[in-house]
């Protein structure tokens, strides 16, 4: 079974700061701390480019 990553555990392991994947999703930084401490508030269309990013299924990712 795999272990579901968070939105900050996804980005760690993916080698990514704050800022590099702010700029890959054209927000800032600011926002993925946002979606790092309460995931309720990322976007429909920003959880599936995340999942793109880092090559996983969107039900890979915990929100």
């Amino acid at each position: 079974m795999f272990h579901k990553l968070s939105i900050k555990e996804a980005r760690i392991q993916n080698g990514y700061s704050k800022e590099q994947l702010a700029i890959k999703l054209n927000v800032q930084p600011e926002t993925i701390d946002l979606w790092e401490k309460d995931g309720s508030k990322i976007s429909q269309l920003h959880l599936y480019a995340l999942a793109g990013i880092y090559q996983i299924p969107i039900n890979y990712l915990r929100i």
